[in-house]
């Protein structure tokens, strides 16, 4: 029921398993991976911040590829999910791990051609996380008006604006419906660049498993762009 265009994912929804019913462990990325990785809760593995590391006694999945004879690799697009920080590099023979805050998809893309140009005929185990869905909202420019009306300008026109919404990366936004649309923009941009790694050779015959850690406030209540609190609904 909502406007926005994913046709890669739709693929993969209609051609494999869709899970309907589905809940984050939590709302904070290192947590949320952790469980990810260990099929454990934030509870169990008692991490509740982005600043405390998994323990080195934990089995990771990583762990269990690489110990069946898979080429375990990951490419990480924020620099908090580095091992030094979260301790998610366990089982990892290769890492590539930004260097920033959020890396543009793209730069993690190569990364991805990188491991394959290199990893020869063994089996891989692919982590490959994006983060371009994920305030500051700043999608490529050939996307910026996916959503958004190209004659309309949200420094001069629209509203919705206030206090505790405004976009602290771009304090001059008056249109709210811009930043929304420019959320929706991200998304429909890293459908397109999982459809420009995924349709190649190289994983002609592979699992994919598509999960998110977990979801951006963009309203609900009255809560923007970060993702903090707990709500049944």
């Amino acid at each position: 029921g909502i406007d926005i265009r994913t046709p890669f994912l739709d693929s993969l929804a209609e051609d494999g398993v869709f899970f309907e019913d589905c809940f984050s462990t939590s709302n904070i990325t290192v947590p949320s991976h952790a469980s990810i990785m260990t099929g454990l809760s934030p509870k169990e593995v008692g991490i509740i911040d982005n600043i405390t590391a998994l323990s080195g006694g934990a089995e990771t999945l990583a762990e269990a590829f690489r110990d069946e004879g898979y080429y375990t690799a990951a490419v990480l697009s924020t620099m908090h999910l580095g091992h030094d920080n979260s301790g998610l590099g366990q089982g990892f023979e290769r890492m590539f791990t930004s260097t920033q805050d959020k890396q543009v998809g793209q730069v993690s893309i190569e990364s991805v051609r990188e491991i394959f140009r290199s990893e020869g005929d063994q089996p891989v185990f692919l982590w490959l996380h994006l983060f371009d869905a994920h305030a500051p909202y700043l999608p490529p420019d050939e996307y910026r008006n996916e959503y958004y009306p190209r004659d309309r300008n949200p420094y001069t026109q629209g509203s919705g604006i206030t206090d505790g919404n405004r976009a602290v990366w771009d304090k001059r936004l008056r249109d709210l419906e811009f930043i929304l649309c420019q959320y929706k923009s991200e998304v429909t941009y890293l459908d397109a660049l999982l459809a420009e790694v995924f349709d190649t050779p190289a994983f002609e015959d592979s699992i994919i498993a598509f999960t998110a850690d977990h979801g951006e406030s963009l309203g609900g209540h009255g809560i923007f762009f970060r993702h903090r609190g707990l709500h049944t609904s």
